[in-house]
């Protein structure tokens, strides 16, 4: 090294000590922001059940009080539940495809196979009300628009047909809103389509789907 640069070996060897005995950065250390935690209840229960498509089924027939074979069609020749997702809903089929007890891990296809359902059984009974061609269970009619106090009994029946419950004033409250969500859209068919959805989001509830 040239004697003119000799001096500066001091300063060499203490930057290099420094940069030894520091810690290095890290780069991709985030800043840790509190974030908002979803409000929980507790279960009731230790273990949840998932139910099946069969006790699914009795449920919404039950509740809507219309026949299980017409609770779901696919292509409106297939059972939705006895036989287009009958494994997906956690049904077996031995016979045919050798499945003999159901699956441990319900499918991708599941959530579909319980919302498909619960949707074409909420609205067949909808529309046949609408139609005159099955016992009225809501009160609709196609030329009058449903009071208030006729949507808290639509609510009832649902909450105590699809749940086995009573409703609760704030359910009831968001009922109502969603009502008025949709009137704001479109007040055509307002009346069925709340009441269709609103069959719809309870028979696809957690409550519902859970024992």
């Amino acid at each position: 090294m040239s004697p003119k640069f000799t001096h500066l070996l001091p300063l060499l060897w203490l930057t290099a000590c420094t940069a030894q005995s520091s810690p290095k950065p890290q780069l991709d250390a985030g800043i840790d922001l509190p974030r908002p935690q979803p409000e929980t209840v507790p279960s009731a229960r230790k273990k949840l059940k998932r139910i099946d498509g069969k006790r699914f089924a009795q449920r919404l027939a039950t509740g809507l009080a219309i026949p299980e074979h017409q609770l779901c069609q696919e292509l409106g020749r297939f059972d939705c539940v006895q036989q287009a997702h009958m494994i997906s809903m956690g049904g077996v089929e031995p016979y045919l495809k050798t499945i003999y007890t159901p699956l441990e891990v319900a499918p991708i296809s599941a959530p579909l196979a319980f919302e498909r359902t619960a949707l074409a059984a909420c609205n067949y009974r909808v529309e046949k009300e609408l139609a005159g061609e099955i016992a009225s269970l809501f009160g609709l009619k196609a030329d009058t628009r449903l009071s208030s106090a006729e949507r808290k009994t639509v609510a009832q029946h649902l909450f105590q047909g699809l749940m086995g419950r009573a409703m609760g004033d704030q359910e009831l409250s968001k009922l109502e809103q969603y009502y008025q969500k949709l009137e704001q859209n479109s007040s055509e068919n307002l009346d069925a389509r709340w009441t269709t959805l609103s069959c719809f989001a309870i028979a696809t509830s957690v409550e519902t789907l859970f024992y």
